[in-house]
């Protein structure tokens, strides 16, 4: 229960569901090419990409510090 106002609460806040889903349905018209569709794709993948590398740092662990031997 608590998950589905939380999206709703981001919802009505952002407007971040009603973008994904306009994002994912987009009706591709018949006359366009594969260059749309690559579009689409690459923009995706960059978000992919960008979500990913700043979730990457917050859970990697730094070494500890040690000493340089030559």
């Amino acid at each position: 229960m608590k998950i589905l106002q939380l999206i709703d609460w981001t919802e009505h806040r952002t407007g971040l569901e009603t973008a994904v889903k306009n994002f994912l349905f987009e009706e591709i018209p018949a006359s366009s090419g594969w260059h749309q569709v690559f579009g689409s794709v690459a923009v995706f993948l960059f978000l992919v990409q960008a979500i990913t590398a700043c979730c990457w740092p917050s859970t990697t662990l730094p070494l500890p510090a040690t000493p340089i031997t030559a």
